[in-house]
């Protein structure tokens, strides 16, 4: 997967599901079928209930699905989800883009 191509799939996943993924705390995979910035880039086949709590870092070198992927950017967007109020992810996704020279995806 690309850089670009990581980031539609975020920011799209994020604006369906318009919520954090969170149970006391940010999950990859929270209730009710919720997934973070992070656990929306990881198959089923690769999730397992071990990677909660471990950092994007780490969690890198256990989910192929994430290698080659621009950690610093994967960081941000990471960042964007656990700590931005929703209603401000549009103009931080913005940010990211132009940070890291991508495109956002339409609405």
């Amino acid at each position: 997967m690309t850089h670009q191509q990581a980031f539609n799939k975020i920011v799209r996943h994020l604006r369906k599901q318009n919520r954090r993924s969170e149970d006391g705390g940010c999950l990859y995979r929270g209730p009710g079928g919720l997934q973070c910035a992070i656990g929306c880039l990881i198959p089923n086949s690769e999730y397992k209930d071990t990677f909660e709590g471990v950092s994007v870092y780490g969690l890198r070198n256990l989910a192929p699905s994430l290698k080659g992927i621009d950690i610093l950017m994967l960081k941000d967007m990471q960042d964007i989800h656990d700590t931005y109020d929703v209603r401000s992810w549009e103009t931080a996704f913005a940010e990211v883009a132009w940070r890291y020279s991508l495109k956002m995806p339409k609405k």
